[in-house]
């Protein structure tokens, strides 16, 4: 018996949408859904929310963890900050309103609109309504006023929603354009659209948007920055100083790296680009160094483990024409420990310059070390 352990009773929890959404139905989200056919099909143990239109095609499941999904398309919306459920339900409007509009009499759209003046953003694709709303309400549209403030043009906003799943906001302070979440954006070819980003909270993606420069890229980015596919950009000025994670841009037509952030926390890749020069490299790159000039053919491609003295010798024995100036640059700096056999014989034979400025900095010892390093010690 006194082998026998304890046995935990557990209390099964039904969660209601209540539980974690709170007065849901108060939202004047849900009330404009109302009115454009929407209904509650059902709620689960787990408090997930289903609903529905006639005119939908499909079943919406909105969950407690940001989710809006469907059974036929799987994911397809997530929001993952505090309080999710007028975002997740502003997607659900901004998807179906073209649809949903017409079921809705003037006298109800207007009320409506008059009682939550915030929701006329939701109208921003059916201009004509929108503007018939404002002058029959009277109602004042003060983020239509913002967004000409700001020279943000319907079609921008659209992009800015569709990118970021409409978690961006104005700055006031520094009139620039924060995204609360992620922003991926592809195939446009009109680049940021004379957006000027200022912080990403977690990923910053573009790919194809015929970028010809970085200006107005965000400062600081908490996730990774990646940059695909815009053949035109041949320089990293305007981009971002601070990245938390990755940093890559591979597909265009780079020559140096001068503009390259600060600080990179993770690893930092080019690829695609044919350079001349490291000058401008990171600071500080927590994660690898990689470059890969011919990225699909993976010719030349080749990565450095660690950012410093040690990793630039690597680099020094298969890029001597990239590292080797950019050593000779640092030798000032370089810390001594650094300086052992086998760096100085790699110094020696693949860039003499940089040995030489070496030798002056630390005396005789430099040649004595290169001779251990040339008999394998």
């Amino acid at each position: 018996m006194e082998y026998l352990k304890n046995f935990k009773i557990f209390e099964a929890k039904i969660v209601t949408v209540e539980d974690w959404a709170g007065a849901w139905q108060d939202l004047p989200e849900w009330k404009l859904l109302r009115l454009m056919g929407f209904e509650i099909y059902d709620t689960n143990f787990k408090g997930t929310l289903t609903i529905h239109s006639p005119y939908s095609g499909v079943k919406l499941r909105i969950t407690s963890a940001g989710y809006v999904r469907t059974s036929s398309q799987g994911y397809v919306y997530q929001y993952q900050l505090k309080n999710p459920m007028p975002k997740m339900l502003g997607y659900v409007i901004t998807r179906f309103i073209k649809k949903g509009i017409t079921l809705i009499s003037t006298e109800d759209l207007d009320s409506l609109m008059k009682n939550n003046p915030e929701m006329i953003k939701y109208l921003a694709e059916l201009p004509k309504i929108r503007q018939d709303v404002l002058d029959r309400t009277g109602i004042n549209d003060s983020l239509g006023d913002l967004y000409k403030k700001y020279n943000l043009t319907p079609s921008t906003v659209k992009w800015l929603d569709k990118s970021s799943k409409k978690s961006w906001k104005i700055n006031e302070t520094t009139e620039k354009i924060d995204v609360l979440g992620s922003f991926e954006a592809e195939g446009t070819n009109l680049g940021f659209r004379g957006v000027k980003f200022g912080e990403i909270l977690y990923d910053f993606e573009v790919m194809g948007i015929g970028l010809t420069s970085l200006e107005g890229s965000p400062e600081k980015v908490g996730g990774s920055f990646r940059l695909y596919g815009n053949d035109k950009l041949t320089s990293l000025k305007g981009g971002p100083l601070d990245v938390g994670r990755e940093f890559l841009c591979t597909g265009s037509n780079l020559y140096s790296l001068e503009g390259s952030p600060l600080r990179v926390g993770g690893r930092f890749l080019i690829g695609g680009s044919k350079l001349t020069s490291l000058f401008g490299a990171p600071l500080e790159i927590g994660g690898t160094f990689a470059y890969a000039p011919d990225l699909p053919k993976k010719m030349d491609t080749f990565e450095i483990k660690k950012w410093n003295f040690k990793g630039w010798l690597e680099g020094l024995s298969v890029h001597p024409n990239l590292f080797g100036p950019f050593i000779l640059d640092r030798v000032q700096n370089i810390d001594v420990k650094y300086l052992t056999p086998e760096a100085m014989i790699l110094l020696k034979k693949n860039y003499p310059e940089a040995f030489d400025a070496v030798s002056k900095r630390v005396g005789d010892s430099a040649s004595t070390l290169a001779d251990l390093g040339e008999l394998g010690f």
